[in-house]
């Protein structure tokens, strides 16, 4: 399955509650090695194994053998504590373990105690793996949208389902796709529902995956936020990656995460050549190529009498915000105020820096929430001086006091932005420091020089987050060795946001290259989130 279609069908996932392992120190030697893994689902070619997770593991590589004492073993890594062991013969025994591992593959602990699965025999018409991945993407009063992973060499899914964990009275519902919406279902109900595969012949070749509970609401509508920050690169800010160039792929990029909200910085106001050879700016050119059903939640480029240029410039406030815009989709959501400021707090000579805030609806829950998007002063210290570590903290506390300000109906809060500093900054990552104690999540648990997240972190599926958020137009994705790459830009949530999901959005090959040239020196950071 692709990255983007992995993407979307983990977009809701709930996790179930384990009791994790340590934390380990960070100290490599000191990581816990994870217990002997488990069968589960088993086929003639194929076994499913799973073990206890170990707290902010990296990666797992996984081992296995016909032999006890693993003469040449087959190796895997996976960044779940689950794995799918594939190519294996009928009616085998193979011995495997674990072993927690940075990015890199290199090992972080010994391996764990052994486990054993045995293949179907040949006679079995178990011949492939039940479909992985059963999922819950949306519900309602009275549906439930489904998805898993999509099996090679399958004829048609059938899932079974019924309102009792034994699944007595069941109905059936068959499908050729891997997302399947159950609809005429009783609201507030609790509901049970497997799922097998069978042939082309309508032969039953799996076993039933494990049930997974899922319940209809009470009436209120349970819908996914996607919400992205996305430093752009500015259009004429590199002479080698023009936005001419690039755009294009950059469009692609955003399109393919289905964001309900995006804020971009570096989306330049002054004009450029735009994709119909009308000069424009570059956010303007941008939201063209999203497409209709993309709106902004200010059009103007300049806080001017004359909106369109700054010469002769007779100050008046538009609600303009330079580079820092908010961008949205109008067909889920829908913008009921908006504003912007220009921060105190600058640095002479430097590009003036702003923040844009804007109160928006979600469409199918009605729900409001407040989003601030920001591009703080991106120069780096010289030896001996603080200038713009104090500039960016300064900048953040009046980001902070102007939520305060602007949402005084205390709405669920979305920060997205470049704040120029991550979890490596000297003296100090002071943005991070403000806006986390001013009570607001890191998603991510990324906390200062850390190699593990903090336990504070919300996130339940993570996707690439070992990638660095800053890619400096790279041929190899700079990243971490650990679960959190160095990330300066951020997605910041009020308490009570749930975010199932957090993808550094990178497109490289199986070694960490780019699929050709990045079209930004920075990666796009996307969350998916629940409105409380």
């Amino acid at each position: 399955m692709s990255r983007r279609l992995l993407s979307l069908a983990l977009a809701a996932f709930t996790l179930a509650a384990v009791t994790l392992l340590g934390p380990p120190t960070q100290a490599i030697g000191a990581w816990v090695a994870p217990g002997a893994p488990a069968g589960g689902m088993r086929s003639t070619t194929a076994s499913a194994i799973s073990w206890t997770p170990v707290w902010g593991a990296p990666r797992y590589k996984v081992k296995y053998s016909t032999k006890k004492t693993f003469s040449s073993p087959t190796y895997l890594t996976t960044t779940e504590p689950e794995a799918e062991l594939t190519g294996l013969k009928a009616g085998t025994r193979y011995y495997v373990a674990v072993a927690v591992a940075k990015t890199t593959g290199a090992l972080l602990s010994p391996y764990g105690k052994t486990g054993e699965v045995l293949t179907r025999g040949k006679g079995s018409s178990y011949v492939s793996l039940t479909p992985g991945g059963l999922q819950l993407v949306a519900r309602d009063s009275d549906s439930l949208t489904l998805t898993w992973r999509a099996r090679s060499g399958i004829g048609s899914y059938q899932v079974k389902y019924a309102a009792n964990s034994s699944l007595s009275g069941a109905k059936y519902v068959s499908t050729k796709d891997t997302t399947l919406k159950l609809t005429g279902l009783k609201k507030n109900t609790d509901y049970w529902v497997k799922l097998r595969a069978k042939s082309t012949k309508g032969k039953t070749t799996t076993t039933f995956s494990t049930s997974l509970k899922a319940s209809t609401t009470a009436g209120s509508v349970v819908a996914p936020l996607r919400a992205a920050s996305y430093n752009i690169l500015c259009a004429n800010c590199s002479s080698s990656h023009p936005w001419a160039k690039r755009r294009s792929t950059l469009v692609k990029a955003i399109k393919d995460q289905d964001l309900d909200v995006l804020g971009t910085q570096e989306s330049s106001q002054g004009l450029t050549r735009a994709a119909d050879g009308t000069d424009k700016a570059q956010f303007d050119d941008l939201l063209d190529l999203l497409g209709s059903r993309y709106a902004i939640t200010n059009s103007y480029r300049y806080n001017c009498e004359k909106s369109t240029s700054p010469n002769n410039c007779k100050p008046k406030d538009r609600g303009a915000s330079h580079d820092v815009r908010i961008i949205y989709n109008s067909d889920r959501i829908a913008a009921v105020r908006q504003g912007s400021l220009e921060f105190d707090a600058q640095v002479a000579d430097d590009t003036t820096r702003f923040l844009a805030w804007a109160e928006l609806r979600q469409r199918s829950t009605g729900k409001h929430f407040f989003v601030v998007n920001t591009h703080l002063d991106p120069r780096d210290d010289s030896a001996g001086s603080s200038l713009h570590h104090n500039t960016r903290a300064a900048q953040t506390r009046e980001l902070v006091a102007t939520i305060k300000k602007q949402n005084k109906s205390g709405l669920p809060v979305i920060i997205l932005g470049d704040f120029k500093s991550s979890k490596h900054a000297v003296p100090s990552n002071a943005p991070y420091d403000v806006i986390t104690d001013a009570g607001y999540l890191d998603p991510l648990g990324n906390t200062y020089k850390s190699t593990v997240p903090d336990r504070s972190a919300i996130v339940e599926h993570r996707i690439g987050t070992e990638f660095n958020t800053k890619n400096n137009l790279a041929a190899t994705a700079p990243k971490s060795a650990y679960i959190n790459g160095s990330v300066i830009d951020y997605i910041y949530v009020s308490r009570g946001v749930r975010v199932s999901e957090w993808e550094t959005v990178v497109d490289v090959d199986a070694a960490g290259k780019f699929n050709g040239t990045p079209p930004s020196d920075h990666n796009m950071v996307r969350i998916t989130a629940y409105l409380p």
